[in-house]
């Protein structure tokens, strides 16, 4: 981009600012995102000139702009260009807290956060977690001033958090979080269950795979059965909702049933998983089917006697098919 001249008329540059961002936010709000992309590069470019007249009266305008205009960047696929203007972004919320802490740091906190994400997508993960550590201690910093606004902030952090460690292999670290994600859902859910239920139905799937992963079946076991139960309520709410997402409960809880040696207990969740598949969309059936058949093959072998009883009694059929059966 060109230099830029200061605007002749200050007071005019800022009306055409706000009317920039205005205009820009409409067209989000109404789908149209390429169309506000340009409007809102535009209103960067005079937000800059405004900051370079006024610096102290028009940094933070600047910032929650250049905050802005990443998202709408990232969100027409241009992640590539979403980083940069964040991290500018975020130079200049760090600047704006060292003016006045308490005032801009959700500010910080929140283009911290957005830039999380985009270092993850591009594939820059030791750097995305070490930004994820730095918008976990602002946000407990935060729940420390406010903790009924933030609870919820630091409680989704966490619970990405822990996402990202277990992807990287860092399970330790990752129960850790995942843990104190769980606590504060549990805290949230039993002032607000209808909020935060479908926190506590994640928190609680995450660290069930997490435990999993550790070789810690019997705990792993126990959360897995509740995330069961807390995403069958979600699904009597929003059935088109939570469906995906509670038959992975099921396969979570299939499988750590059999890997804790119950075979029996596992059938039952398993077939109604892989019931449920038939009503998934194309993509998600043709993930979660095998994944059960899968399961149930592995059930089978490890204890086909307790195997065949078990289904026999939910299905009423004398013996498994030979799906089941063929491992091959």
């Amino acid at each position: 981009m060109g230099s830029q001249h200061a605007h002749p008329d200050p007071a005019q540059a800022l009306r055409t600012a706000v009317s920039l961002g205005d205009e820009a936010n409409r067209l989000v709000e109404e789908g149209r995102l390429d169309e506000a992309l340009p409007i809102s590069e535009k209103a960067v470019g005079l937000r800059r000139e405004l900051t370079e007249q006024d610096r102290d009266s028009h940094l933070l305008d600047l910032a929650a702009t250049l905050h802005n205009h990443a998202v709408l960047l990232a969100e027409t696929g241009h992640r590539d260009e979403a980083l940069p203007v964040s991290e500018e972004a975020v130079s200049l919320c760090r600047e704006l807290i060292g003016v006045d802490r308490d005032t801009y740091l959700p500010d910080l906190a929140m283009t911290l956060t957005n830039q999380v994400l985009w270092l993850a997508e591009g594939g820059r993960d030791e750097e995305a977690l070490a930004v994820s550590r730095e918008v976990i201690a602002l946000y407990r910093e935060l729940v420390q001033i406010d903790r009924a606004t933030y609870l919820p902030d630091l409680m989704i952090t966490l619970i990405n958090h822990s996402v990202r460690l277990a992807e990287g292999g860092l399970r330790s670290e990752a129960i850790d979080a995942s843990e104190e994600a769980l606590l504060f859902a549990r805290e949230l859910t039993a002032d607000d269950r209808g909020t935060y239920l479908p926190y506590l139905a994640m928190s609680l799937n995450n660290q069930g795979q997490i435990l999993a992963e550790l070789d810690r079946p019997a705990d792993a076991l126990f959360v897995s059965e509740e995330a069961v139960n807390a995403y069958r309520e979600l699904v009597r709410a929003d059935r088109e909702a939570y469906l995906p997402t509670f038959v992975r409960s099921l396969a979570a809880a299939g499988y750590a049933r059999v890997v804790g040696g119950q075979v029996s207990e596992a059938v039952e969740p398993l077939l109604e998983g892989l019931d449920l598949t038939e009503a998934l969309p194309g993509h998600l059936r043709d993930e979660l089917t095998p994944a059960f058949v899968g399961i149930l093959r592995e059930a089978r072998a490890a204890d086909p006697d307790a195997f065949a009883v078990r289904y026999a009694r939910i299905t009423g059929e004398e013996k498994p098919p030979d799906w089941i059966e063929d491992r091959s």
